[in-house]
């Protein structure tokens, strides 16, 4: 059963332009809350859900400190026997299946999985410590990133290839605007670069702060968001720009929807930008510790998730 979140504004449509015009009118009343509907566990909820992903309209998937769930897209979501593992990223391949990755919990073991909206399957990267995220440009062309900064690629066929390992920092995010232009963020505002030839080059963020994720609209805007509050802005041309936050927060997810951009972290609340580097914070009415992950959804609305097991829907 879907719970409704106590709001001081009711959204009158429903869709993108629903929540937006929302957000709109509230240029100027950053203390009202956001409305949002909290989706539901059939059994004990995990302590975090730190991203998500709709595989096709009737499938949507979510990784926890439990593993792995599903969805119907009906509110609910239930656990799914790949377990007992912890699951951090997960990556689109496009295709109506995705990649899952993380760890088994309590070993140095990664876990590497291949979804549908039925099966889970594993597959032997090679790697010895966790997994966090990674990147598809395809069903053949997929990246995933991990601790000792490891890099590796497959062309989906169940194999990997490492590609880089510094031994000392750990990325965390992967994003790319096609299989020619790719980043990975990680430790101490590290930011690495490929053109897709499994050579990777560090670009000077500027920061020291740890950068939790990275995503982008196209190969001229890219956002990476960390410790502090920190945002860094690229047009892709290897530099990058510090953007005022306005908070002192970790920021944990970083989403691009429709042209405008969504930040969320250590708190009840949605920084939101429309591309001109100034972010305006909106309360969420709900208690949470943080928030990990912004993610769309192809109706036109947004997911948000997070600590404690959070699953939240708009509109």
């Amino acid at each position: 059963m879907r719970l409704a979140l106590l709001s001081l504004v009711t959204i009158a449509s429903c869709g993108r332009g629903g929540f937006d015009a929302l957000v709109d009118a509230r240029a100027e009343q950053t203390d009202s809350p956001l409305a949002f509907t909290q989706e539901s566990f059939a059994s004990s909820p995990p302590m975090e859900v730190y991203d998500l992903l709709q595989l096709t309209p009737t499938s949507s998937i979510a990784v926890a400190d439990q593993g792995l769930w599903r969805s119907p897209g009906d509110g609910t979501w239930t656990l799914d026997p790949f377990t007992p593992i912890t699951l951090y990223g997960t990556i689109p391949l496009g295709n109506g299946e995705a990649y899952v990755v993380g760890n088994v919990d309590g070993a140095n073991q990664p876990i590497c999985a291949r979804v549908t909206p039925t099966t889970a399957a594993n597959e032997d990267t090679a790697l010895d410590r966790a997994l966090n995220d990674g990147w598809a440009s395809s069903p053949t062309d997929i990246y995933i990133a991990g601790y000792n900064a490891y890099i590796s690629h497959s062309t989906g066929d169940g194999t990997w290839t490492t590609q880089t390992s510094l031994q000392t920092d750990r990325f965390l995010s992967m994003w790319g605007s096609g299989p020619t232009d790719i980043y990975a963020v990680g430790d101490t505002g590290s930011i690495f670069h490929s053109t897709g030839n499994g050579v990777w080059t560090q670009q000077m963020s500027g920061s020291t702060e740890q950068l939790i994720e990275v995503t982008g609209d196209g190969p001229t805007n890219i956002y990476a968001v960390g410790y502090n509050g920190t945002i860094l802005h690229s047009t892709g041309d290897g530099t990058w720009t510090t953007e005022d936050s306005g908070v002192t927060d970790r920021l944990l997810g970083v989403g691009a929807i429709d042209g405008v951009y969504y930040a969320v972290g250590r708190g009840p609340y949605v920084l939101r930008s429309n591309g001109d580097g100034v972010w305006t914070q909106y309360p969420i009415d709900v208690p949470l510790f943080q928030l990990d992950a912004v993610v769309a959804d192809t109706r036109g609305g947004m997911w948000l998730s997070g600590e404690p097991g959070v699953i939240l829907h708009s509109p």
